[in-house]
């Protein structure tokens, strides 16, 4: 039984790799930015995500001026939305929490 699980804990580990390597290769990338010049172009974005350790958990943020974080509304400068700064789609980056790096996969990006 424990053999099973963890056979099927490798496949959905491996399925999960290489869907994140995949890109179609007609389909443009967003890419979401900040800059002090154009801090608004994160306002508005529902973003989902997920951590690398935790592939099935889809975390989904909105940014606004103002947090409001028991909604999933976060502020343009918080920590997690700094780290997504020059990401796109199906890329990885890396935030760190309670001093330990985690990384996270971008996994949509709409604009509200």
């Amino acid at each position: 039984m424990k053999q099973a699980v963890l056979i099927a804990l490798i496949i959905l580990i491996l399925v999960f790799a290489i869907r994140s390597k995949k890109r179609h290769p007609t389909r443009k990338r967003k890419k979401i930015t900040y800059s002090d010049s154009d801090s608004d172009s994160l306002l508005n974005c529902k973003i989902s995500y997920a951590f690398t350790d935790k592939p099935l958990k889809i975390i989904e943020i909105i940014v606004r001026e103002k947090s409001n974080p028991s909604s999933g509304v976060v502020n343009k400068l918080a920590p997690v939305v700094i780290a997504m700064n020059g990401l796109g789609v199906g890329d990885i980056g890396q935030l760190v929490i309670d001093g330990k790096v985690k990384q996270f996969q971008i996994l949509r990006i709409d604009r509200l």
